[in-house]
């Protein structure tokens, strides 16, 4: 028979949580890019695509948990040097599940460096009934260095008939270009009642949504013809498009709203291969 001491009780044991932090780093050497520094502990993973150096470089990021809940912690760090190429992905999307107390935490750092192209395209981000996430995304844009990021939320489980009742989500990004903020965002969402994110003011009934920056010398001149890929308001998915020059770059946002994950996925796939030169990651393919 099993026997507990005194000073140790069941209740007292704390149960074992994710830990997981991921760097990598790329420099050009002569015409092509190389792995400079690559780390990985825990449940994160990171896997390179093909046999650098190489004019361009892939990479996944893995979570091994295959999920994250009370308590667990993700972080990432990726650099990638002047003139270079990288592209950031992840191989499924990533599974919020439902917190008894303490919440999930991912933080992610990005340095492009000069004249450098980054692209962050993680799949979807799914947050079951009850789930708590606290996310920030940190980037920092040397001279001349352009981005294209994506990031997208699904709102419970459809095929499942997941009824969304309460979820915390506290979302934080900053975009910095030469030290100086060029785009900040804040998503939070923190009640027990699900139906004010649902709200007209807010997803208006729908389930899914998702945002896409890109930060480029032709961001401006892109912004009509990412308007004609944008569905009209009769398919179940509502998009906008705006452009600015601020700060001494060109930006283009892109806002898509959905019924579900799969429907703005399908939408988000056109307008990512327009500002990409029509190149998905691997995985998004699969």
């Amino acid at each position: 028979m099993l026997k507990y001491s005194n000073e140790i009780k069941p209740t007292d044991l704390e149960p074992e949580r994710v830990k997981g932090c991921g760097r990598l780093s790329i420099q050009k050497d002569g015409s092509l890019a190389h792995l400079e520094n690559i780390y990985q502990s825990g449940s994160a993973k990171i896997r390179i695509h093909g046999q650098p150096p190489a004019p361009s470089i892939e990479a996944t990021l893995i979570n091994t948990a295959g999920g994250l809940t009370s308590g667990d912690q993700l972080n990432w760090s990726v650099s990638a040097g002047e003139d270079t190429q990288l592209s950031l992905t992840t191989p499924a999307a990533e599974k919020i599940y439902m917190a008894a107390e303490k919440t999930a935490t991912i933080k992610t750092s990005l340095t492009v460096g000069k004249a450098t192209h980054m692209v962050w395209l993680p799949q979807e981000t799914i947050l079951f009934n009850g789930a708590k996430l606290q996310r920030k995304l940190e980037v920092n844009l040397e001279k001349d260095a352009s981005l294209l990021m994506a990031e997208s939320y699904v709102f419970g489980r459809k095929a499942m008939q997941e009824n969304m009742t309460s979820c915390l989500l506290e979302d934080r990004w900053r975009v910095y270009h030469q030290k100086t903020l060029v785009h900040r965002e804040d998503f939070c969402h923190d009640t027990e009642n699900f139906n004010t994110l649902t709200s007209p003011t807010n997803l208006s009934a729908m389930t899914a949504c998702a945002t896409i920056i890109y930060i480029a010398e032709n961001a401006l001149d892109l912004k009509h013809a990412i308007q004609s890929l944008c569905p009209p308001v009769a398919s179940g998915v509502i998009a906008a498009v705006s452009a600015w020059h601020l700060g001494g770059i060109n930006k283009l946002i892109v806002r898509i709203i959905g019924e579900d994950g799969y429907s703005v996925k399908q939408h988000l796939i056109p307008i990512i291969r327009r500002l990409n030169n029509r190149q998905l990651p691997k995985s998004w393919l699969l």
